[in-house]
């Protein structure tokens, strides 16, 4: 899905590319094949709810929404989830202000650490109101939204959590060299342990895709 970190209108609202309820229900499955064991969900970019339709218990999901109509869209479909009107970034920085790095563990979201991440995360370049907190001291850099979502849901899981995303296809395709500091940050604290190319999955673009599962050390 195409990140906008400004509110949505008009025409900009047909570019927030929502995930096919079929292709939603695949991932779940995918998940349980691969161990996901009940516990707590973290959906990072929810849209109207497509990902959470097939959640064996949605109590136990998690959801974040940037977009005001989407947010309040997705609450009232979901009533025993939980949902935050705010950006991915703003997870592992202080609130109330967000203008700091979190002060304690790793983010103050309540059902963390996580057993599965699983959604359909924003791609183009890592920019815009939070990229200046990014990266932290040691970690590599974020070139990129999707590998910002890799990298930081994978701190978010628990050991051996799973994460399950879509992902553009060229991520994976464009040979080792290209994002080849991301995947080796990548390799070293999860393996992937599936993927499938899935070529364009939403009517309004032709970007090709991937679904990808990774498990955490």
């Amino acid at each position: 899905m195409e990140y906008n970190e400004g509110k949505r209108t008009g025409k900009q609202k047909l570019n927030a590319f929502f995930t096919p309820e079929q292709i939603c229900e695949q991932m779940w499955e995918l998940a349980k094949v691969h161990g996901y064991d009940g516990g707590s969900v973290l959906e990072p970019s929810v849209g109207t709810g497509n990902m959470i339709v097939h959640a064996p218990d949605k109590s136990k999901v998690v959801g974040l929404e940037t977009e005001i109509e989407y947010f309040e869209t997705v609450t009232k479909r979901f009533p025993t989830s939980t949902f935050h009107n705010m950006f991915f970034e703003q997870l592992f920085l202080q609130p109330p202000r967000y203008r700091s790095d979190y002060a304690g563990n790793t983010t103050w979201l309540a059902g963390y650490p996580f057993s599965l991440i699983i959604g359909n995360p924003p791609y183009g370049k890592f920019t815009g109101r939070w990229a200046s907190y990014f990266p932290r001291k040691g970690e590599p850099k974020m070139s990129s939204y999707e590998f910002f979502f890799i990298w930081y849901g994978l701190k978010l899981l628990k050991k051996e959590g799973l994460l399950v995303y879509i992902v553009p296809q060229n991520y994976l395709n464009s040979g080792f060299n290209a994002y080849k500091k991301e995947k080796e940050a990548i390799l070293k604290v999860a393996n992937i342990i599936d993927g499938y190319e899935m070529g364009s999955l939403f009517k309004d673009t032709k970007v090709p895709t991937h679904i990808i599962v990774l498990k955490k050390k």
